[in-house]
């Protein structure tokens, strides 16, 4: 499974409404299309998490700068990408 698919997955596990993986495009909005408040953006984050097995950065937690599906996804595989160095040194 690629990031892409976790995010999608985990997304569509928090979210109370119905809405497939055939809606989500790029630049589909975690706010004002998908509906993620702050409280459900952390439910998302914190399932994300459990699927991959480490905790994601900061970054990641920012829903400020985090906008939109893409957005996310990048943030996700830069976080385990960072953790992956951490964890070289």
């Amino acid at each position: 499974m690629n990031i892409k698919d976790i995010v999608r997955t985990s997304i569509l596990e928090c979210i109370h409404f119905n809405m497939s993986e055939t809606d989500f495009s790029d630049e589909v909005s975690l706010g004002e299309t998908i509906g993620l408040d702050s409280m459900s953006y952390i439910q998302v984050v914190v399932t994300i998490e459990d699927k991959i097995g480490i905790s994601l950065s900061d970054e990641v937690l920012n829903i400020y700068e985090v906008k939109t599906f893409s957005d996310l996804c990048r943030a996700v595989e830069k976080s385990i990408s960072e953790g992956e160095k951490i964890g070289q040194t």
